[in-house]
Order: C-alpha cells, then sequence, then structure tokens
C-alpha cells in the first residue's frame, strides 16, 4: 500500500497541534515552586550531618562509620523505594505521591529535634527524609512533562537538579 500525501492537509495539522497544545496556567507554577520548596528542605534534611561530622562524633561518641550511615540512607533508600513511587506515581495519583514525600519530610525533619533525647530520633528521621525523596524527584518530573510544553521541561529538570545539589 503507497502512503498518500493528499490524505492529510495542512487544516489537519493545524487542529491536531490546537487539541494537543498544553496550557501553562499561573497555579501551576505554584504547585511546582511548592513541591520545588518541599524538595530543597529534603535535600537539606540529606546534608544536615555532614557539615558536623566530627563534632557529631565526639558529643555522641560515634565511629565515622556511623555518622556516615546517617548520609547513606538515602542512596539505600532510593534505590529500594524508587520502583513502589512510581507504582503510586503512575497508578494511584501525583498528588498521593506529594502528599506522601511532605508529610514524610516533615515529620523526618521533626524527630530530628528530638535528637537531644536519644540519638535514634535522628536516625528515625533521616531515614522518613530518605524515604520521602523518591517520591518527589519521581513527581516532579511526571508533573514538569505533564504540565509544561516539551521545550520547557529542560528548563524544569535543570532547576529541579540545582535544587537537589545546592
Amino acid at each position: 500500500m503507497k502512503y498518500d500525501e493528499t490524505l492529510i492537509h495542512d487544516d489537519d495539522l493545524d487542529h491536531i497541534n490546537k487539541k494537543y497544545l498544553i496550557a501553562e496556567k499561573p497555579y501551576r507554577f505554584i504547585i511546582l515552586i511548592s513541591t520545588a520548596l518541599v524538595l530543597f528542605s529534603n535535600g537539606y534534611q540529606w546534608s544536615t550531618f555532614s557539615s558536623i561530622a566530627t563534632e557529631f562524633e565526639k558529643n555522641y561518641e560515634l565511629s565515622s562509620f556511623d555518622v556516615n550511615l546517617l548520609s547513606n540512607f538515602y542512596g539505600i533508600s532510593f534505590i529500594l523505594v524508587t520502583f513502589p513511587s512510581f507504582y503510586i506515581i503512575e497508578k494511584k495519583n501525583i498528588k498521593i505521591a506529594i502528599k506522601i514525600a511532605s508529610l514524610l519530610t516533615i515529620l523526618g525533619g521533626f524527630m530530628k529535634s528530638f535528637i537531644n533525647s536519644h540519638l535514634i530520633y535522628a536516625y528515625i528521621g533521616q531515614i522518613l527524609c530518605a524515604i520521602a525523596q523518591p517520591f518527589l524527584i519521581n513527581s516532579t518530573s511526571k508533573l514538569v512533562n505533564l504540565w509544561f510544553r516539551p521545550e520547557r521541561v529542560c528548563l524544569f529538570l535543570f532547576r529541579e537538579l540545582l535544587l537537589l545539589l545546592f
């Protein structure tokens, strides 16, 4: 069967492009910025103990392995939680994933505030924040891909990467 160029007209292409044009509404930017702030907070929770590692070792009489384990929770949990987070984002809802991540980040930061009572609170808080990270990263990427034009997706994902690094 030979391809017939007369089947597709320029008017049809304009209609198809208008139909699938992605409208960038202002509330989407607000939601993306608030999600990015939670992501920034989660990244801050990740690096909390790395800057005070030597003082932390002295005050709590820990080995450097125990202190580094606090940061390593993020890498371990990212591997373990990525696939369940994808499942929730794809099958359930992005809203649910963002709510889970925000709640875990808040609870993790709150648990860390009880570190003077017992050290286990720091570990529990760090684990909660580490579990939240894959939900945040994966849901932010999905939001950007769904809500914004393809030429802007790269810009938003680059900004997300900068939030993670700094």
